[in-house]
């Protein structure tokens, strides 16, 4: 009887211990990634000269579609973009690729200093347990006519292609309110 109880005790612990652990799961679904230049999708950029005239920008793009699934049995919430935050992490190679054609690490928000360039994202609101949202990242290579504003030109063909094939030599983080909550190998 001791035994018996004792081993009911230990499955229901593990169960237990199970069910919390799925609380939070997710997983990565597909991957897209490609070079666009779209002012829907990105936005654009818009200087003004000295005689007050405006001037649109439309920059070309490392843009990032993500389809992440919640497999846990909680919704998951992305109000302000304070609880769910998405951010790839680039392996070595991809920053090597991105400073030699750009002439900065693309995925560091704190490079982008007077560059004229950005980065985005879209989130969705929340994760519903058992279903999928997709998430966007992008980072601005360039534009078509460099200004003193926006002295990044977009890079020759051949070599935003180079950037597309190392695009997925990173890791993508998923964290829930500061709290890791996956990671995935961005090649599998």
């Amino acid at each position: 009887m001791k035994r018996s109880l004792f081993s009911f005790g230990l499955i229901l612990i593990f169960s237990f211990l199970t069910a919390c652990s799925s609380d939070t799961a997710v997983e990565l679904t597909d991957i897209t990634t490609k070079i666009i230049k779209n002012k829907e999708i990105t936005g654009s950029i818009t200087i003004t000269n000295d005689e007050e005239q405006t001037q649109e920008l439309v920059p070309t793009t490392l843009f990032y579609e993500l389809t992440i699934k919640n497999i846990g049995n909680t919704r998951l919430t992305n109000l302000d973009n304070e609880n769910l935050n998405i951010k790839i992490q680039p392996h070595d190679s991809l920053i090597a690729t991105s400073k030699e054609i750009i002439g900065f690490n693309i995925f560091d928000p704190s490079e982008y200093g007077d560059t004229g360039l950005g980065y985005g994202h879209t989130f969705a609101r929340s994760i519903e347990p058992g279903q999928e949202e997709i998430f966007t990242l992008h980072y601005d290579l360039g534009v078509d006519e460099a200004t003193a504003e926006v002295p990044f030109k977009v890079p020759s063909t051949e070599k935003m292609e180079t950037l597309t094939e190392k695009a997925l030599d990173a890791t993508l983080i998923i964290s829930l309110q500061d709290e890791e909550i996956a990671r995935f190998d961005m090649k599998h």
